[in-house]
């Protein structure tokens, strides 16, 4: 169903029915009404009168920064939890807040939370199929925060440290200016420290792939290279064999054994399918210097989505090759 066609039709209902009644009698998060909080995002400044109070996050990674952030109380409900597992220290906290669904929601799930902000990993999501399109959101009260590291015009030059500017400005939205900048002082330090430790190790070459449907994808570029610059990785893949305008590609398994990985680098959405993605790579591998010296490297999909989830991915990387 087409939600930008019957998108009037629902909100007059939701409206009628009191789901969205803060937002149906409130000025858009870009109106006209003179707004206390301003910040630019994704190609679009976002206003605000006052500090949201009603999130929804669409990814795991997102979420983990607002709770990093100290507002988990204003996060009414998240989706996309099969994406990633949650760090340890903020599993507690993700897991009080409702799930609306393990992958993408749906528009009359989300609207139906009556949020005063969404926040996203991509922009992909309010095509108007999917989602509502940000401008019908903000029309009526909602605005849409995108993930600056993934949205599309900037994500094959990202990094890690640029990745941290969501903190910056989603604690000035939030009104937690104070956190936000005491949590990137303390990501930018051990980043520096993740840098310096793998700088001293020696200089392995390396695929970084995910495996999909037991298709092997490979990834160059964006934060995906950005975290093997950092743990001092040569990857054998270059961006010039990635899809157009993407980080990634379906390279075949036949033309990267030749490139003799020492290392492979690999991505999963649950610990439960961490182990067989693992073993899938070493029967693929195994003819390689990284499989006959078993250096396969897992990490959280998370830590190619950046903020405190890439640093600590990248922690993982390096502290994993230290061992080797």
């Amino acid at each position: 169903m087409n939600l930008t066609a019957t998108l009037p039709r629902r909100l007059a209902l939701l409206c009628g029915i009191g789901l969205l009644a803060a937002a149906c009698t409130a000025p858009g998060p870009n109106s006209d009404t003179a707004a206390a909080i301003q910040v630019h995002n994704a190609g679009r400044t976002l206003s605000f009168a006052r500090p949201p109070q009603h999130i929804v996050s669409l990814y795991p990674g997102m979420t983990d920064t607002l709770i990093r952030l100290g507002v988990a109380d204003r996060v009414i409900a998240q989706a996309g939890t099969d994406y990633a597992p949650y760090a340890p220290d903020v599993a507690t906290a993700a897991s009080a807040i409702r799930v609306l669904s393990g992958s993408e929601t749906t528009g009359e799930a989300l609207l139906a939370t009556h949020p005063d902000l969404v926040v996203a990993d991509q922009e992909y999501h309010f095509d108007g199929t999917r989602l509502p399109g940000r401008d019908e959101l903000a029309s009526v009260g909602i605005a849409v925060y995108i993930n600056q590291a993934l949205w599309e015009p900037h994500k094959l030059d990202a990094t890690i440290s640029g990745s941290l500017d969501d903190l910056t400005d989603l604690g000035t939205v939030l009104g937690v200016t104070d956190t936000a900048r005491a949590l990137r002082d303390r990501l930018d330090a051990r980043l520096r420290a993740a840098t310096a430790k793998a700088a001293a190790l020696p200089r392995y070459s390396v695929l970084e792939v995910t495996l999909y449907a037991d298709q092997v994808y490979s990834h160059a570029g964006g934060l995906y290279g950005d975290i093997l610059d950092a743990a001092h990785l040569r990857n054998l893949v270059t961006r010039q064999e990635m899809d157009p305008g993407d980080y990634s590609a379906q390279l075949a398994v036949e033309a990267l054994l030749p490139r003799q990985p020492e290392v492979v680098v690999y991505s999963y959405r649950s610990n439960e399918e961490r182990a067989g993605i693992e073993a899938r790579l070493r029967t693929l591998f195994a003819a390689t210097p990284a499989g006959r010296a078993h250096r396969f490297i897992g990490l959280p999909e998370t830590a190619t989505a950046g903020g405190e989830s890439s640093v600590a991915g990248l922690e993982q990387l390096v502290e994993a090759l230290a061992t080797q």
